[in-house]
């Protein structure tokens, strides 16, 4: 390395991520010799911007960008507001600035017999999965902000990553780029041979991109009539499902114990990995259907508000089957998560992605906060499905640090939520079902938390948007047990529309998890003196 602030960059951001799995993380007493994350992180964020500093006329060596990616991972996990988007998009632009995206442009070097040169393709994959990780880092940030990405499809030159265990031992395996057309991403990567994990959570995370892009279109744009964007999510739909199918054998959920454990043979980590793989791509499986369904599902509910029959029962013929299916597939998908949770070690939420984690289980407890009225869903069972994917998701945002200013507010929104599917839209509006799950009923106990939207009788519901700080837009939180009309999921960010919620808060610091420096790096979890 060049200097002493690029090493302590590198070093520091990979203590941001790794000082969480420390025993010692949590217990204050101990943070004078075991630093919290939020310590390396602040280093790592200053550390980093000295280290730039004179690469101001050359691109920047790729440990620094490595660096980089590990420093915005940690942001992102904490906020997706303007400084870890900002930090998203000087990624991409240094990905850019060492030629990442052009690895491949050329196909593989070889020698004088005509063989692939190893050395020099391995030392290739390390910047292939530099590029893909800034890629995911980008995909998130833009999904989340429901903004464009940065990276774009006409300069994507870069081999999808191998499996590790054939990099790790230096084993050369073909790869394939991913095409700009969803519709034959599959087909190429399955006749690649390529079965990396990272790669097929790489493939189906397109197809959710795409599909949140498409279904969240503004209703201003005029490129596409609302008969031509069914067609085109479709098609989504249809990848999704070849997608699914071509998975290897090794990486597809069917419903088995995902432990996460080595205890059969403690070296062998990468079961631990393994398991984390399966939980990733099945996660963002039914993320991606939650995409390509749900402003369908908050359309059906808002032409019947308020009925306990089934939302497709005022409608006839092709457009009741249509409803039909939506709703089904929307609830199957939150099924889908519920099993997977429930079959998961109770700590698994420390070795997931937690960028996918948190919003795929907040669609899915949103989605059991709906009550249907179909005999089929029991509120009973959807309490007590909202109860697992609320505790499991408070567990992410405790480790991860998430959001951490929303955290006193998720126990609060779950009694709500809770109390709304034990009981009837009659007996919420007159407080007549007694103490109920909130703990005590009446008027305060069915107070709506701050940042969430709500109706003159009081329901709530948390959205997504509530864990990432984000401004939710008017129909953004459940108008009753009845309805989804949740999320209008991902609305527009904007500074200002968030900061006239602030009503109920008692100052404005409050609001931000960084405190007053938002690019400081520093997360609320109190850093220790420097050691």
């Amino acid at each position: 390395m060049h200097s002493i602030a690029e090493a302590e960059a590198l070093v520091a951001s990979i203590f941001s991520f790794s000082a969480r799995f420390h025993a010692g993380e949590k217990d204050e007493s101990l943070w004078n010799y075991f630093p919290a994350p939020s310590y390396f992180a602040k280093i790592a964020s200053k550390r980093i911007e000295d280290a730039l500093g004179p690469y101001d006329e050359t691109p920047p060596p790729l440990w620094l960008l490595q660096a980089s990616v590990l420093d915005t991972f940690y942001r992102l996990t904490r906020s997706v507001r303007s400084s870890s988007w900002r930090a998203t998009g000087n990624l991409v632009r240094l990905g850019y600035d060492l030629g990442l995206h052009l690895v491949d442009v050329d196909g593989q070097r070889r020698d004088s017999q005509g063989n692939i040169d190893v050395e020099f393709w391995s030392a290739q994959e390390e910047q292939r999965r530099c590029w893909w990780a800034i890629w995911e880092l980008d995909v998130y940030a833009s999904t989340i902000r429901r903004l464009p990405l940065g990276m774009h499809w006409s300069q994507m030159y870069t081999l999808l990553p191998i499996h590790d265990s054939d990099w790790f031992e230096n084993r050369y395996r073909p790869s394939c780029r991913l095409p700009k057309d969803a519709a034959t991403r599959w087909e190429t990567l399955l006749a690649s041979g390529n079965t990396s994990p990272r790669a097929w959570f790489i493939a189906v995370s397109s197809l959710m991109h795409d599909a949140q892009q498409l279904a969240y279109t503004p209703e201003t744009n005029q490129d596409l009539t609302g008969s031509q964007k069914a067609q085109q999510l479709a098609g989504i739909s249809n990848c999704l499902s070849h997608t699914t199918t071509a998975l290897p054998a090794g990486l597809r959920y069917l419903g088995e114990t995902l432990d996460f454990r080595t205890k059969a043979a403690p070296s062998e980590a990468s079961l631990r990995q393994h398991h984390a793989d399966i939980f990733s791509i099945h996660m963002v499986t039914q993320l991606t259907r939650f995409m390509l369904t749900h402003q369908h599902v908050h359309a059906v509910s808002q032409t019947s508000p308020g009925v306990h029959g089934s939302p497709a029962s005022h409608s006839q013929g092709e457009q009741a089957a249509a409803d039909d299916a939506a709703w089904t597939n929307y609830m199957e998908a939150s099924e889908a998560i519920v099993t997977l949770v429930r079959n998961s070690a109770p700590d698994s939420y420390k070795y997931l992605n937690p960028l996918v984690a948190h919003a795929a289980l907040w669609f899915a407890a949103t989605a059991q906060s709906t009550y249907l009225g179909r005999s089929r869903y029991s509120k009973t069972l959807a309490a007590s499905n909202y109860e697992l994917l609320a505790r499991f998701m408070e567990q992410c945002v405790g480790f991860w640090g998430s959001a951490e200013i929303l955290r006193p507010h998720l126990g609060k929104s779950e009694a709500t939520v809770l109390d709304n599917l034990m009981h009837t839209p009659e007996q919420q509006r007159d407080g007549s079902h007694g103490a109920g799950r909130a703990g005590g009923g009446g008027d305060a106990e069915m107070e709506t938390p701050p940042m969430m939207n709500s109706d003159s009788a009081g329901h709530g519901a948390p959205g997504y948007a509530d864990l990432v700080g984000m401004q939710v837009g008017g129909d953004g939180g459940l108008d009753g047990p009845q309805q989804v009309g949740t999320l209008s999921f991902l609305p527009i960010l904007q500074e200002r529309p968030l900061m006239s919620q602030l009503g109920s808060f008692e100052d404005l610091e409050y609001l931000f998890p960084y405190g007053v420096d938002n690019a400081s790096g520093q997360g609320t979890d109190n850093p220790p003196p420097a050691v």
